[in-house]
């Protein structure tokens, strides 16, 4: 039985003693009871306020969990973007860097066909003219092509591969990559010599 129950019937009992008549006590009991019935309402009111509010908590905690997911998961796909855009650059600026080799490359090569066909043609009439089958080629021309292009370092770790008297860079890379640059851009200034001699060979048995 409820506490209140008890105390209610108490105050009926002490008023039954009485005839019936509610005395000071019974009235005390009375009050006691709405008070305490009162209180239970509010507690009661506050208890739901608390569980609303713990539920409401609950649900905010469970939002910023999955924003916070979401934040993290951009995060990640920006990081993603910014390493792409880094490997994009790098790779743009190393074809870049390839280019403008490239074109040096190829601007020395035209520079090197046009020396060698000046010292052929200046340098021919102080030999032997040769005949038409088994031309050889001149020794100052090879000599030229031996020392023209050389791989030299180029800073701590690097090498660049040089021409002439070396204040010309044609291309930048790793040892073995400059040591192979050079010897093509040499086979290729030997390839110009010997066409170059091939057509003065022709131009000088033609009746």
């Amino acid at each position: 039985m409820d506490i209140l129950d008890e105390l209610k019937m108490l105050a009926d009992h002490i008023d039954d003693e009485n005839n019936g008549k509610p005395d000071a006590l019974s009235l005390l009991l009375i009050r006691t009871i709405g008070e305490i019935r009162k209180l239970r309402a509010d507690l009661a009111k506050v208890t739901w306020q608390r569980n609303e509010a713990q539920a409401g908590l609950a649900a905010m905690t469970k939002s910023r969990d999955a924003a916070m997911r979401i934040v993290t998961a951009k995060d990640q796909q920006m990081s993603v973007l910014r390493t792409q855009q880094d490997q994009w650059s790098e790779a743009r600026n190393t074809l870049e860097s390839e280019r403008a080799a490239n074109a040096r490359i190829t601007a020395d090569l035209a520079a090197s066909q046009a020396e060698c066909e000046r010292l052929l043609l200046e340098g021919w009439k102080h030999e032997q003219k040769p005949s038409a089958a088994g031309v050889a080629m001149p020794e100052h021309v090879e000599q030229l092509a031996i020392t023209r292009y050389r791989p030299v370092p180029n800073g701590m770790f690097g090498y660049k591969v040089v021409a002439g008297d070396g204040a010309r860079s044609v291309f930048e890379g790793t040892k073995s990559e400059c040591t192979l640059i050079a010897r093509k851009l040499t086979e290729a200034f030997l390839d110009g010599a010997h066409a170059a001699i091939d057509a003065a060979l022709v131009g000088e048995v033609k009746p």
